[in-house]
């Protein structure tokens, strides 16, 4: 599970695979995360139709103001008749198989995006309308893409909502670990 554990000095947010707390004790969790790695770096991917382009563009200087790696995965020009599937199922590729990445995908309502993203493998989309249902999706279902509803969220309350997403860590208590292992068992279903 990824916990943030700081800031190092260049600015960048580092996550441990357990709490900080748990180190040198032995986890209940898998046995790949006994031996956290400390100081690793995460990787956001974006992706927006035409609806989600202009949020997309802010977001961009939000992650770079707080120094967050970053890779747009497109739209890279506004078009107004591109499909949101275009954009949002790279993303969701991307983070499902890249452990301890995250994504932010935007379109109009926020849906669309979320029913592509969440079949792809390893990812866990959520709609987030605030900084609350942001933080819920991080610490209760280790959500690793938050999506964004381009039309319903003001510029303000997105750039709260992404950077609650980004540094909130997974609350690996019993309850979420074993709701979030029964989803990934359902991933290796696919």
């Amino acid at each position: 599970m990824k916990v943030y554990i700081g800031k190092g000095r260049s600015g960048r947010l580092f996550f441990s695979d357990t709490k900080v707390s748990d180190i040198g004790k032995s986890s209940t969790l898998s046995s790949k995360n006994s031996s956290p790695r400390l100081k690793k770096k995460m990787k956001v991917y974006l992706g927006a139709d035409h609806g989600g382009y202009k949020l997309k563009e802010e977001i961009k200087t939000w992650l770079a103001e707080w120094h967050f790696e970053f890779q747009d995965l497109g739209a890279h020009t506004y078009t107004p008749d591109d499909d949101y599937p275009d954009f949002s199922w790279p993303v969701a590729v991307k983070v499902g198989s890249m452990q301890g990445s995250m994504g932010v995908l935007i379109c109009r309502s926020g849906q669309g995006e979320s029913i592509v993203a969440n079949k792809a493998k390893g990812a866990r989309a959520a709609l987030a309308w605030n900084d609350k249902t942001a933080h819920a999706a991080r610490n209760d279902d280790d959500a690793n893409i938050l999506c964004l509803a381009a039309d319903y969220t003001s510029i303000p309350e997105a750039k709260k909502i992404v950077h609650t997403f980004l540094t909130t860590p997974f609350d690996p208590q019993e309850r979420f670990v074993r709701r979030v292992n029964k989803v990934k068992k359902i991933d290796i279903n696919l």
